[in-house]
Order: C-alpha cells, then structure tokens, then sequence
C-alpha cells in the first residue's frame, strides 16, 4: 500500500454512501403506501433494504479493493497491486481515436487482480524498464496520465541519473590526478636540485685542482729554465 504518503491522484473505487441508496428508495415506497393505500409492506419493505443493503455493500467492497487507483511520488497503486515508479520508463502514447488498429500496449496486461480493465476505466501503456510493458487504468485516466508524468519527471530531476555520476567520478579523478602530479613535482625539485650540486661539486674541484696543477707545473719550469742560466754566467765570469 502506498497511502502512507500524500497522494497526487487517487479514485476509491467505489462509495460507501451507494449502499444507502436500496434503503432510500424502501423509505420512499413506504411513505407512498402511507399516503396513499394506508396499508404498509412492512416485511417486504424492510427485507428488500437489507437485501440491496447488503448487496451493494459487497460491491463496494470489492470495488474499493480491485478498482481504487492511488498515485504518490513514489508509486502507483492499481487495484491490489503496487508498481514503483522507478521502475517506469515511459509512459506510452495514448491510442489515436481515428485510428483501427490496436496499439501494442492494449494487449499487455492491466495492472491488479482482475483480468483485464476495469469497468468504465481507460487503460493507459506503461513501458517498464525491464522491457514489459503493462495498462494502468483509471476513470480519469487524463489527470492520472498528467499526473504520472509530473512525478516521473519530478523523480528524474530529483535523482542524478548515471551521466551526472559519470561526469562528476571523471572531475573528481581529473582533480586528483592534477593534486598528485603537483606532489610529485614538488618532491621532485629538491630532489634534482641536490642532484645538480652534488654533480657540479665534484667537477668543481677537479677543475681548481687541474688549475692547481697547471699552476705548479709552470713555477716548476720556469725554476728549471733559470737554472741553467745562472750556470753559464757564472762559467763567463770565470
């Protein structure tokens, strides 16, 4: 059952101010056989009240639990029988009047216990989304159409639908995949930064010794190329 949610449409079915209809009509022949022939059916009046009484309240019985439509934001009550609305597709065209051929719709079956369609209801085609599809039915069956595909949009807007989650998954793996490309990149830096100094220490003082070197090595020349030198004066002043 679905009435414990405020319905959008609702049809009972059938009244129970019909079953006072056979004791009203007795009433009415017994004040006619006062006014009139003085001489009251009391018996059979009275049996025949109890009788329609009792008769019709069957009926309303029955039609109050096979023939009562509720609609709720939720769910769709036809007779004994409750479909969610998320399980509704779409809601099928209704049969054009001027056309003579059946719509495939009209030959699924209508939603409760009963057989088929209601008395004086009209059917309306339900696709569902397993790939049925089935009649829901009502007396008024426009403002029930109006009504189903108000709460069926209602519900689209009211739930993200598989895109929605797709795109939002897709943003949220974009933001994470640019969050750690910038930790990498920040753990990184330093990284190359004390690789480079590292490097260049190394070849630094590789160069300043080769200077060194170089450096001694001329002194070291030079000494040698004055040497000789000072031998060959000292040879002339002797």
């Amino acid at each position: 059952m679905v009435s414990s949610q405020v319905p959008r449409f609702a049809e009972p079915g059938a009244r129970w101010r019909t079953v006072a209809y056979g004791p009203v009509l007795c009433l009415i022949v017994l004040i006619g056989d006062l006014l009139v022939t003085h001489r009251v059916h009391w018996f059979g009046l009275t049996f025949c009240a109890l009788l329609l009484a009792g008769f019709v309240s069957l009926q309303v019985v029955a039609g109050r639990r096979h023939a009562s439509v509720e609609l709720t934001d939720t769910a769709l009550r036809d007779g004994t029988e409750v479909l969610d609305l998320a399980d509704i597709a779409e809601i099928l065209p209704p049969r054009d009047e001027d056309s003579h051929d059946e719509e495939k719709w009209e030959s699924a079956r209508a939603l409760g216990e009963l057989s088929g369609v209601p008395r004086r209801r009209t059917g309306i085609g339900l696709l569902l989304r397993s790939g049925g599809m089935v009649q829901a039915w009502a007396r008024d069956h426009h403002t029930l159409r109006a009504e189903l595909e108000a709460a069926l949009v209602g519900r689209a807007a009211a739930e993200p639908g598989p895109d929605s989650a797709a795109v939002e998954s897709a943003v949220l793996a974009r933001d994470a995949a640019s969050a750690e490309s910038a930790v990498v990149a920040r753990d990184a830096a330093p990284a190359e930064s004390a690789g480079a100094a590292r490097d260049a220490a190394p070849a630094e003082s590789a160069g300043a010794a080769a200077e060194s070197a170089a450096g001694t090595a001329g002194e070291t020349g030079d000494i040698a190329g004055s040497a000789p030198e000072s031998d060959s004066g000292e040879q002339q002043a002797q």
